[in-house]
């Protein structure tokens, strides 16, 4: 059973269109994805994008180790 495109987050959309995301996509889907969680609250791209960044580099590490 597959899930519904609109109940998938955005890097989920992604991947399931096209394989595995670029380092560089993946980072911004979840930066879009914390910019949602905030309510679109404006002003806070930099943080957003860093903590992506953290957040995905740490996963792919993850990944690569297990």
């Amino acid at each position: 059973m597959s899930v519904p495109q609109e109940t998938k987050r955005p890097a989920e959309k992604a991947r399931s269109a096209g394989g595995r995301l670029s380092l560089q996509d993946e980072i911004r889907a979840r930066a879009y994805e914390l910019y949602q969680q905030r309510g679109g609250q404006e002003n806070r791209a930099i943080d957003d994008w860093l903590r992506a960044e953290a957040e995905v580099r740490q996963n792919r590490g993850n990944r690569k180790a297990a």
